[in-house]
């Protein structure tokens, strides 16, 4: 029942106006923690660029605007990427009414609303473009989904070409077509789908268990979508810093920024993993050898580029979206 889905996420927060006294309480204690991330991070954000500070004021690093042109390239192929792999997890969960340019609509909308409100918002606001077409507990099961495999690819991803990099030796790459193998056959059993159904307070989400036979529907198509989703967007970051990075440097540094990333979308109490992000990114890239200056301008540049992405991509799906309800009711209209 799309409603009773939207009231239970809705429970997940405590800014509505009935909230008892503890969710209240555990709301200001989130507002206070998320806060201090924020502080800790600008503070390590400025020590980190002592001495520094002097060459972003003087504009040190630059980008052209074909580099700018082909980031924001690689970060819209990633997030399409995403919004893909969305739609056949949703499309594994339930088979029959779904509309697949109505869920990328819905799924590119819901991660832009999700920027300043809050996750939460982002998926009630999702489960609400699509009342009628699917029920919430699909939307809500294939965004936990997405999220489990997400993070774990791209843990597992970086981690590996993070040690090659520093072990300065190609053995590490060995162990991807294991990874590979690995992800199928969890696809195929539906391993993070169990795991969901195995936590109680995720369960209630959900409205039926799923079946073996979604199970092997469109497993390969779906993991070779997660295992190519990265990809657009290192090649974007490795052409578009040219200027400052060899490619090769450039896939390192889009590595690091992959990690950054995932680690400040865990930090759920920072909308966006504002300012976390980057004081993650800047502190596993001088791991890596580069100047701290050099990453915040990366970082800061690479948010703008995604942000931007962010744009298009709901624009992209917008316009397939009504493309396809258009034709639909130009089908729907011509005499037989």
């Amino acid at each position: 029942m799309p409603t009773d889905v939207v009231d239970g996420v809705r429970a997940m927060t405590d800014s509505s106006a009935d909230a008892t006294p503890t969710r209240r309480m555990g709301s200001r204690l989130r507002l206070v923690a998320g806060i201090l991330l924020v502080i800790v991070s600008a503070a390590y954000l400025w020590r980190s660029l002592s001495g520094g500070i002097v060459q972003l004021r003087g504009f040190a690093y630059a980008i052209g605007i074909g580099e700018a042109l082909l980031l924001l390239a690689g970060t819209t192929g990633t997030l399409l990427l995403s919004v893909a792999y969305h739609v056949l997890e949703v499309g594994r969960l339930q088979v029959h009414g779904q509309q697949p340019a109505r869920v990328a609509m819905a799924y590119a909308l819901g991660q832009i609303a999700r920027y300043v409100p809050g996750k939460v918002v982002g998926v009630m606001f999702q489960v609400r473009l699509l009342t009628g077409r699917v029920r919430g507990s699909t939307i809500v099961m294939a965004l936990l989904v997405q999220m489990l495999f997400d993070y774990a690819w791209t843990f597992a991803f970086a981690g590996i070409l993070l040690a090659s990099y520093f072990l300065n030796s190609g053995w590490p790459l060995l162990t991807l077509p294991l990874l590979m193998l690995a992800l199928w056959h969890a696809h195929a059993r539906l391993w993070c789908e169990r795991l969901v159904l195995a936590v109680p307070f995720l369960r209630r989400f959900v409205d039926e268990p799923p079946s073996e036979s979604y199970g092997r529907r469109a497993g390969l198509a779906i993991t070779l979508v997660l295992m190519a989703e990265w990809l657009p967007m290192l090649l974007g970051m490795a052409l578009g810093f040219g200027h400052e990075l060899s490619f090769a440097d450039g896939i390192v540094v889009g590595i690091a920024y992959l990690l950054a990333a995932v680690i400040s979308l865990l930090v759920v109490v920072v909308p966006s993993g504002l300012v976390v992000r980057e004081a993650a990114f800047v502190w596993i890239g001088v791991a890596c050898g580069f100047p701290a200056p050099l990453l915040l301008f990366i970082g800061v540049v690479t948010r703008l580029a995604l942000t931007a992405g962010e744009l298009a991509t709901a624009l992209f799906c917008s316009l397939w979206s009504a493309a396809t309800r258009s034709r639909s009711t130009a089908i729907g209209s011509t005499p037989p």
